[in-house]
């Protein structure tokens, strides 16, 4: 028995209650075979992964822009011969 400021069974509910109830269970069992019928299992797949390399290639192409810009600056020249004149003392 749930006492509030009316008491009652839950088995004396009144019907507009019920129908409520009803209707909102029905529209949350709606919502689940929606939600995990194999179309959408297939679709959200598909959007994440195509997602995924959508995002993956774009973070590649900006790191190698930067990468690139980085390398750009270096003097070249000079780093060889640095690089080159340490190998060939040993």
């Amino acid at each position: 028995m749930f006492c509030g400021s009316i008491c009652y069974d839950y088995v004396t509910m009144p019907k507009k209650k019920e129908d409520k109830i009803y209707s909102v269970l029905v529209s949350i069992d709606k919502n689940l075979k929606k939600q995990n019928s194999k179309k959408g299992i297939f679709l959200n797949g598909l959007i994440r992964g195509l997602g995924t390399a959508l995002g993956a290639t774009v973070l590649l192409a900006i790191g190698t822009t930067l990468m690139v810009q980085f390398l750009s600056t270096l003097n070249w020249p000079a780093f060889s011969e640095t690089f080159f004149n340490e190998v060939v003392s040993e």
